[in-house]
């Protein structure tokens, strides 16, 4: 076993964020996506569970696995891509949370990624 990690992007301290209502099994919570500069999300967070329940720390968890695999340079189209479905479209309900979790981020990411891409464009453009 290896000390190492694969390669992360580290994102910046201060970054876009976009946050969502979601609903899982007639619970709602707030899912919060974080975009690095090029406008692709790269870190997921969510609130609005029971403090100190088990789901609470599962998705904690599921977050943060999400997050080093984002960081590392898979996309959360690719990720939504692998996870189940409650039925064999692919525009079918996520068959878990952490599913819901890849295809609300992708979502967001499709139709926001490129909007935060071009700001980030503006913003380095006008610094200089």
């Amino acid at each position: 076993m290896t000390d190492e990690w694969p390669r992360r992007d580290r994102l910046p301290n201060r970054r876009m964020k976009i946050s969502e209502t979601v609903e899982w099994q007639g619970q709602e919570w707030v899912l919060s996506v974080g975009f690095d500069r090029a406008g692709a999300v790269r870190e997921a967070f969510v609130k609005g569970l029971k403090t100190g329940s088990a789901m609470d720390a599962i998705m904690d968890d599921a977050c943060v696995l999400l997050s080093l695999l984002l960081q590392a340079g898979y996309s959360a189209a690719d990720l939504d891509s692998h996870l189940g479905r409650e039925g064999v479209d692919s525009f079918a309900p996520a068959a878990s949370p952490l599913g819901l979790l890849t295809q609300v981020a992708a979502t967001i990411e499709r139709e926001t990624g490129e909007g935060i891409r071009a700001v980030h464009e503006w913003i380095g453009e006008a610094a200089e």
